[in-house]
């Protein structure tokens, strides 16, 4: 992995000093990116996901910082082989994956959504939400599973242009970015 520029640094919510408080700037970067509250087919972006992500999944959130102050994030969902076939094949909206995730008690690791990157526009760019996955997959292979499947949806022009660049440092490790070609599910 490159080194990151100057003055940007990576954590995990988990190992934040003040999880909450960075989490929800996280949340808000996000909620500006993608703009979830006017979109039902989307995971939501509100303070109960918040707290849901800070009691489950915290390790595989990413903070993306710059001289300290959180400025973007990244987020990688452990799912089942199941879940995964479903949303590729627009059986699930990416809300009703969500909400399923929520609702199951054992979490299951064969796979890796890879649920969002989002950064202020003015940090964009310099391969710092590439960066913040790779850590994330690095800690799912050394915690959950092996070799997991990755998988994805692209529905914006700024993660089309991510998308090449993701796909080269997946396949690097031998890994195919499996992604969700429909753009609002069907079921």
């Amino acid at each position: 992995m490159n080194p990151l520029p100057d003055g940007y640094t990576l954590q995990s919510v988990a190992a934040s000093a003040c999880p909450h408080a960075e989490a929800r700037q996280a949340a808000a970067i996000a909620e500006a990116c993608f703009q979830s509250a006017g979109d039902p087919t989307q995971m939501p972006i509100d303070d109960a996901t918040v707290a849901w992500l800070l009691d489950t999944v915290p390790a595989y959130w990413n903070l993306i910082k710059y001289q300290g102050a959180v400025i973007g994030s990244t987020l990688i969902l452990p799912t089942s082989r199941v879940l995964m076939q479903r949303f590729l094949c627009a059986e699930l909206t990416e809300a009703e994956l969500w909400a399923t995730l929520r609702q199951t008690p054992i979490r299951s690791a064969e796979c890796g959504y890879l649920a969002g990157a989002a950064l202020r526009a003015s940090h964009r760019r310099r391969g710092l939400a590439l960066a913040s996955l790779q850590v994330s997959l690095d800690y799912f292979l050394a915690h959950d599973y092996p070799r997991p499947d990755v998988y994805c949806w692209v529905y914006s022009e700024e993660g089309r242009r991510f998308l090449p660049a993701l796909r080269r440092g997946l396949a690097t490790r031998g890994w195919v970015l499996l992604e969700r070609q429909s753009v609002a599910a069907t079921g």
